[in-house]
């Protein structure tokens, strides 16, 4: 049974990441796409390889959600991403920095909000995101701040899942969505919702 709902919530969470996805597409302007999500449960995974040799600063927007189970959701993006991002929306390029990084919180609101109202609808909870937070934090820290952040809770208690998105136009372009959730989580999930999926 703990399977099956893993896998249910696995599934929500995909329907979730296409909204989020045609969410940012008109945000954007460009077409977008998810990828299929990599799902660890349990453990945090190991690597971010998608950002093994960066050499610039990473963005990680931190949403905490918030309500019937609780969790945080981090938007990893490189300095790449950022500034092909920039470039898309704002058509001069000396947009000031305040401008951009509120334009990364409006992202993230929107792929988060995706998610998490899939979740709630379905599971008929109330949770909802807190206002991201956006770090920077160099490339080689990446794994010490997860580390770090996984400290908080019982790591025993905790699904992962890391998706990404693809900007059809440029491929290159990949920012990674990673999600922590609470193992209580599960608990919302009803026999029979499992049975009509």
């Amino acid at each position: 049974m703990a399977k099956s709902r893993e896998s249910y919530i696995v599934q929500l969470m995909n329907l979730g990441f296409k909204r989020a996805a045609e969410s940012f597409s008109k945000f954007l302007q460009v077409p977008v796409r998810v990828a299929t999500p990599q799902v660890s449960a349990v453990n945090m995974p190991n690597r971010y390889s998608n950002y093994s040799e960066e050499k610039e600063d990473l963005y990680v927007l931190v949403t905490q959600i918030i309500g019937a189970f609780s969790g945080k959701s981090y938007l990893i993006l490189n300095y790449r991403e950022t500034e092909e991002i920039f470039k898309t929306v704002f058509k001069d390029h000396r947009a000031l920095a305040n401008m951009k990084e509120a334009l990364l919180m409006d992202i993230d609101n929107i792929v988060s909000a995706s998610v998490i109202s899939e979740l709630a609808n379905v599971l008929d909870v109330e949770i909802y995101g807190d206002v991201p937070v956006l770090k920077r934090i160099p490339f080689k820290n990446l794994q010490l701040f997860f580390r770090d952040e996984q400290g908080e809770e019982d790591v025993t208690k905790l699904i992962f899942t890391n998706t990404v998105f693809l900007f059809d136009s440029k491929d290159h372009i990949r920012p990674q969505f990673v999600w922590r959730l609470t193992a209580n989580v599960f608990d919302s999930v009803l026999v029979h919702k499992i049975s009509r999926s």
